[in-house]
């Protein structure tokens, strides 16, 4: 874990190119605030001045540090391949220890159906909490396993993997009431688990800190 100090380090932060759905912003190279449940990070990581990535930024993030696209830092400098492909081995190596971080993702039963709570940039680009319906993703475990490239490529609306999601060797559970969503890699797999309590604690559970910069 770095100092939490560096969270005031525009070099510690990944910037994700603006698109027609969110302004830039920076994500941090590292986990914070690891040990401490969904509900306690989500309010250290505000109290920072940042917010906790929702799932579809998330899977924007990984997408852009899976790609051949150059990468900068917030305070303008290039990453470096090499501390490219360290942050990479740290979210998705398959070997020990065990390392997760929290998404900003909710999930709840409304009336028997699904609905999702999340932080979504609106028009305006600020990020507001909203409550909508689950889009149509995928409703059944996979343990192995879904194609992980096909989900950072193909995810619904909401950042989940679609149902036609194809088949490989990263582990999935599928959303369930009263959860919340985090990723996970140990020496066995990795996995996206969306059947997580928020009280869940572990001294290798974190959340990457995500701020906008002016």
């Amino acid at each position: 874990m770095v100092d939490v100090k560096t969270l005031d380090d525009k070099g510690f932060f990944v910037l994700v190119p603006e698109t027609s759905d969110h302004p830039v912003f920076g994500v941090s190279l590292d986990r914070y605030f690891c040990g401490e449940n969904w509900d306690c990070a989500k309010s250290l990581v505000a109290k920072s001045g940042g917010f906790v990535l929702p799932l579809v930024y998330g899977v924007e993030f990984y997408r852009l540090l899976r790609s051949d696209s150059d990468l900068f830092c917030a305070d303008g400098s290039r990453m470096s391949s090499h501390h490219r492909k360290l942050v990479v081995d740290d979210i998705f190596g398959v070997v020990p220890p065990y390392r997760g971080e929290w998404f900003d993702n909710v999930f709840s039963k409304d009336g028997g159906d699904m609905v999702v709570r999340y932080g979504k940039f609106g028009s305006d680009g600020i990020l507001s909490e909203v409550t909508e319906p689950l889009d149509d993703c995928l409703s059944k475990n996979k343990t192995p396993g879904i194609d992980l490239d096909y989900w950072l490529k193909n995810p619904t609306r909401q950042g989940l993997p679609a149902k036609n999601t194809t088949d490989g060797s990263f582990y999935y559970w599928y959303p369930r009431d009263g959860d919340v969503a985090r990723f996970g890699a140990d020496s066995g797999r990795a996995w996206l688990g969306c059947n997580g309590s928020s009280q869940v604690s572990d001294s290798g559970l974190g959340v990457r800190v995500a701020k906008i910069f002016k």
